[in-house]
């Protein structure tokens, strides 16, 4: 729930700033308002990252001494070995492949033939779908176990394959939106699952390595983007998330049921 609501204020604010974009882009160059842009958001990430530096956990098993010493003690293979690890590695390599596709699609927006009017718009249109799919995952949250979401988010790409479509701008900005509303999801559903499905811990060590695995998709993904043709790329991104979905909503150690009691 925290989550949804940090989601749903940081997407009204991208909303904003997406609808100022392209308000200006229409007026002046493109490249001076992105200079700008770049240079705003940069003092705002380094003044985000000094502000959760300084945070205090309110968790008492986090701030206990005997609990730094526990986890200190624990052996990195413990971590590896535990199924929570062994058994997602392909759903979160292979998400992460699928989520830096997402983040080219602007890139090949333009490679397509659509301008940057088009583009700018995404940035709105990705604020509102993150909008949506926060509040959504807001309300359903306590009711359906987050591993289905993330199935349903997965059937989200879908559209991916469609965003080949020229001379189209609105439905691709509303297949865009369907894409980011499925990955949102996705985005959320995931570390709530995994809250009642790792150890306390392991929690630290657990979340750092998964999203090396996610990242090294990611990473992978941009990296073949230039090299792949579109099509091909847009068709394996989407294989790729859906078996990530079937990966983390079959997983025996996603089947847990504690996040249920947990609310109750």
């Amino acid at each position: 729930m925290v989550s949804s609501i940090c989601g749903i204020l940081s997407s009204a604010v991208s909303f904003t700033v997406g609808a100022l974009i392209s308000f200006f882009s229409t007026r002046y160059s493109y490249d001076h308002i992105m200079f700008i842009a770049f240079g705003i958001s940069c003092v705002f990430m380094l003044l985000a990252g000094s502000l959760q530096y300084f945070q205090k956990s309110l968790l008492p098993t986090e701030t206990g001494c005997n609990q730094k010493e526990k986890l200190g003690k624990i052996p990195l293979l413990i971590t590896f070995k535990h199924e929570a690890f062994s058994k997602l590695l392909i759903g979160n390599l292979t998400r992460g492949f699928a989520n830096g596709t997402t983040t080219i699609l602007a890139a090949a927006a333009l490679s397509i033939g659509y301008d940057e009017m088009l583009t700018s718009a995404m940035v709105s249109v990705s604020s509102l779908a993150t909008l949506a799919a926060c509040t959504l995952f807001a309300f359903i949250a306590k009711h359906i176990h987050p591993r289905y979401v993330i199935l349903f988010g997965s059937l989200c790409f879908l559209t991916m394959p469609m965003l080949l479509m020229q001379d189209r701008p609105v439905l691709y900005l509303i297949l865009y939106a369907i894409l980011l509303f499925g990955r949102t999801l996705i985005d959320y559903a995931v570390p709530a699952a995994l809250l009642y499905a790792v150890p306390v811990e392991i929690a630290g060590t657990y979340n750092a390595w998964r999203m090396i695995l996610h990242n090294g998709g990611t990473m992978l993904a941009t990296m073949l983007a230039g090299f792949i043709p579109l099509p091909v790329m847009l068709t394996v991104s989407l294989l790729c998330q859906i078996v990530s979905g079937i990966n983390f909503c079959t997983a025996k150690v996603m089947k847990k049921q504690g996040w249920k009691t947990k609310y109750q």
